[in-house]
Order: structure tokens, then C-alpha cells, then sequence
């Protein structure tokens, strides 16, 4: 799967600033990477791969085969859990490798910014490709046939052909990642110049949302150059084509095998529907991830969203207080608390810490008026190891100094020296929760907070949220020109805040 999860590698800082590897942004990239998967990413990865496979049908009939073996659900099987499981991986695993190589392309061999990206992007494709090996196996498109699942398949191919059956087609798949990534990189680091030019802006000088977004969709959709790779990577490993598996095709047998039956139009089946992968991709981690959480705020309220979607009175306790660093951006997970004296309100099977889900927030309510915590160190440890991306808590915790030693993003009211048992217990997960007023929190809300707060944005005003802080953001920037340049406040924001 090309996922492009595209974070600070992209959009980077035009100075070598070596900054440590924060957990918290690095999740930060995953939660975005597994929403761009869920909304549209995989349906157009499903057909992508099945005209990659199936090179004779046309993008319709991948369209019509794909939904008679299923309708919309056949367009996004696959999709939990091993898909959000490699986008995730894929997008840290791309950050690491490619933030250190750029940093030290610039640092130590004095490389420009494209081409520092383009090593970088060398280096994040490559351990991609090796440490996340991804299988593709065209489905049975007959309507009414049975679909092998995920794991059957993979035990099928670990039964009879071992450990190299499993990574069958690992070189073509990091030559598609390392041509892809590099290419993304530089000609989005090309494109962000062209923009600055045609704008006259320095080179230094900050680019809007819509211009980040344009110069990343660029680099996505030219980096799509590389799908021969893509439809090789394919062909050996799919069992589609009737190949004996025990002939072990390599690179250049499925090559000539594509060119024989497809011609060379046959080696860029697919690369529309890729496009679209990437171009989409790009658009959800840079138009989305990047925007600053006070500009969502505003544009809530600009929405007519109750209070503007803003968690009045949640602070960050851990990693730092109101740490500047430090962002989360991930799905609600819902805890209802109770006083422990309740015994009406339902019970959990399990303890809720265990119900957190990798990349997601766990938003815990506890009754109003305790003054014990809900939250501790335990808690954050099983938290940070399922992959949480952060907790907040509307209510109190303790253990802080737990938190902050485990690096681990903790939002809460205040906090307690007394613990949970005899006080309190959760009672309900995955539940719709009031926070004040008409206010709720849902399961599957996005969660955004950083140093001033915490903000919750349902996902179906998602777009119009990116389209008005986009339009904030601007009126900001000439506001701040005007003000350096010695105009009044007052006038100013007349003029600019209509």
C-alpha cells in the first residue's frame, strides 16, 4: 500500500535545526495517516492494486467487480486492523529515517534542501520497504465466492513457501518506495521555491495552508513516475496471473511476463487511481495536521459549532505543562465514570486502560465534584504501550512526575493525591458525552490539544474547518504585515476582520 504519510520531511524547517524525536509527533503523523486511510485511502488503493493485477479491466470494471463482491464494504476490506497497522508503522518509520538523514545531508555534506530531501526520502523509502514488507494478493472477484482473510492468506504463504514467499517482491517494493519518496520529496521542496517566487515571499518566509498542500499534492501525483515498480511488485507477488508459485518469478521475468500480455502500456496500469492515493494522502497530513488548533477554534465558532468545540478548563499536565512542543491530534475513545457507590450503572468486563486503541485519545469523563484522580502513571505505561496518542481527562489525575519520566501526553483538569478505587469506576466505553451544554463528545471526534487547550472537531466538518482557518490564517498574516509596518490596531482590524 503507498501510503504517503507526509509530515515534517515534506513541509521541513529551511534552517538544520536538529530536533529530538518527540513520541507525540511522531503519533501525530500516524493518526493522520490512519484518517487519510479510513476516509478515501483505501478504496482507491483497493482498485489501484486491482488494476495493477487484473491489467486487462478498465477503471470501471474494477469499480463494478469491487463492488459485486461486496458493495462499500469490499472497498475497504483489509482496513482494520492491518492497514491502520502499516499505515502507522509506515508513517513513523518514514519520519525517523528520513528526518535524521536530511538533517545530517544538510549539517555535515552542506546539501541543499532538495537535495537533502532527497536523500532523505532515499533513506525513508528503503527502511520502509524492508522493515514494513506489505503483501498484495488480488481478491476473488466473483460475486458470492468466499475471500480468504488476511492472516489465512499470510499463513497460507508462510505454510508453503516460507520466509522468502512472505517478502516476494520486497526489492520492487523498495525501489517504488525509494524512487517514490525521493522524488516526493525534492520535487515537493522544488515546488515550494516556485511557490515562493511567484508570490515574491522570502525564502524563508512561511507558506499558507493551500500552498503547503499544493506543493506536497505536486510532489505526490509526479512522484507516481515510478509505477512500473508498483505493477512488478504486484505481478510477482500475485497469484492472479496463474504462475506456478514454485517458479520463484523474479523482476525481470515478470517484466518481460507484463510487456509479453500488456505491452508497455501494461506497466502504468493503475497509476490513476495512485495518484488519487497520494494526492489524498498529502491533502489530509499537510491541510489537516498542520493547522494551528486556534484556528480550528475560530472556525467551530464561525460554524456555529457549540463554544466553538473548545474543552474549557483541560490542561496539559505531561510531557512539560503547556509543553510547546507537544501536540496530539488523534479519534475519541469515550469513558463514562461513576461514583463507585453506583451500582445500577453498568460494569466494564475488563479494566478500561486496556480499552485504548493505538493512535487514539482516550477521552475519560469523571462525575462531577470528586476530588479523587481517575488517571495515574500505571494507566499512562498500558496507554503509551497499546500506542495511545494522548488522554484527557475531564476531571482529575495524578502521578505526574510518572507521566512526564514516560514522555506521555496527559490533559486533565487538575490534579489529586487520591487514587481511583474508592471513589470512582468506569462504567461505559464508546458512549456519546456531554461536556457542557450542547457540547458532546462522540466516539470517533477528533481530538486536537496542544499548550492552550484541548478543541474536539466532528469529522463531518472536517473540510469547511480546513477551508476557514485557511481564510483566518490569511487575514492573520496581512494583519501582522500592517501592524510591523506601524498601522493601528483598531483600524487594521477593521479593515481586514470584516
Amino acid at each position: 500500500m503507498d501510503t504517503a504519510a507526509i509530515t515534517s520531511p515534506i513541509i521541513g524547517q529551511t534552517q538544520s535545526t536538529h530536533k529530538p524525536i518527540s513520541w507525540s509527533n511522531l503519533v501525530v503523523g500516524a493518526s493522520m495517516n490512519i484518517f487519510q486511510v479510513t476516509s478515501l485511502g483505501q478504496p482507491m488503493e483497493v482498485v489501484k492494486t486491482h488494476v495493477a493485477a487484473n491489467r486487462g479491466d478498465s477503471l470501471r470494471t474494477a469499480f463494478s467487480k469491487t463492488w459485486a463482491r461486496g458493495g462499500v464494504r469490499a472497498f475497504y476490506q483489509g482496513l482494520i486492523p492491518w492497514a491502520w497497522i502499516e499505515c502507522s508503522t509506515k508513517g513513523s518509520i518514514l519520519f525517523l529515517a528520513s528526518n535524521e538523514v536530511e538533517y545530517y545531508s544538510k549539517s555535515v555534506f552542506g546539501a541543499s534542501p532538495a537535495v537533502a530531501g532527497t536523500f532523505g526520502g532515499v533513506a525513508g523509502g528503503a527502511a520502509q520497504s524492508y522493515l514494513t514488507m506489505e503483501i498484495t494478493r488480488p481478491k476473488n472477484v466473483q460475486p458470492g465466492v468466499r475471500v480468504p482473510g488476511t492472516m489465512e492468506v499470510f499463513l497460507d504463504i508462510l505454510r508453503k513457501e516460507g520466509i522468502r514467499g512472505v517478502n516476494r517482491g520486497v526489492n520492487a517494493v523498495a525501489l517504488r518506495q525509494i524512487s517514490g519518496w525521493a522524488s516526493r520529496i525534492g520535487i515537493a521542496r522544488f515546488a515550494e521555491g516556485q511557490i515562493r517566487t511567484l508570490k515574491s515571499k522570502p525564502a524563508d518566509a512561511k507558506l499558507s495552508v493551500w500552498e503547503k498542500m499544493a506543493a506536497s499534492t505536486v510532489g505526490g501525483a509526479l512522484s507516481c513516475w515510478n509505477q512500473p515498480f508498483e505493477v512488478l511488485r504486484v505481478e510477482m507477488q500475485s497469484l492472479a496471473s496463474g504462475q506456478d508459485i514454485s517458479s520463484k518469478p523474479t523482476m525481470v521475468s515478470a517484466a518481460k511476463r507484463i510487456l509479453a500480455t500488456s505491452g508497455p502500456l501494461g506497466f502504468f496500469r493503475g497509476v490513476v487511481p495512485r495518484i488519487g492515493v497520494a494526492a489524498w494522502a498529502t491533502i489530509c497530513m499537510v491541510g489537516f495536521g498542520d493547522i494551528a488548533k486556534e484556528y480550528i477554534g475560530d472556525a467551530l465558532v464561525k460554524l456555529k459549532y457549540p463554544h466553538g468545540g473548545f474543552l474549557d478548563g483541560i490542561h496539559m499536565w505531561s510531557p512539560r505543562m503547556r509543553s510547546c512542543s507537544t501536540r496530539i491530534i488523534g479519534s475519541a475513545v469515550t469513558v463514562k465514570m461513576v461514583e463507585a457507590s453506583n451500582n445500577k450503572a453498568p460494569k466494564l468486563a475488563r479494566h478500561f486502560a486496556d480499552c485504548n486503541r493505538p493512535n487514539g485519545i482516550m477521552y475519560i469523563q469523571q462525575p462531577k465534584g470528586l476530588y479523587s484522580a481517575c488517571w495515574g502513571g500505571l494507566m499512562s505505561t498500558r496507554a503509551k504501550h497499546i500506542g495511545a496518542a494522548g488522554i484527557i481527562v475531564d476531571g482529575r489525575v495524578r502521578d505526574i512526575a510518572e507521566h512526564q519520566e514516560i514522555q506521555f501526553p496527559v490533559f486533565a483538569r487538575e490534579t489529586s493525591i487520591l487514587g481511583s478505587n474508592t471513589f470512582t469506576r468506569a462504567s461505559e466505553i464508546d458512549v456519546p458525552l456531554q461536556f457542557r451544554d450542547d457540547l458532546w463528545i462522540n466516539p470517533g471526534d477528533i481530538l486536537v490539544g496542544d499548550r492552550e487547550g484541548v478543541v474536539v472537531v466532528p469529522p463531518n466538518l472536517m473540510e469547511s474547518v480546513i477551508g476557514l482557518c485557511q481564510e483566518r490564517f490569511d487575514i492573520d498574516e496581512k494583519t501582522f504585515a500592517a501592524l510591523r509596518n506601524g498601522d493601528e490596531m483598531g483600524p487594521t482590524l477593521a479593515r481586514l476582520r470584516k
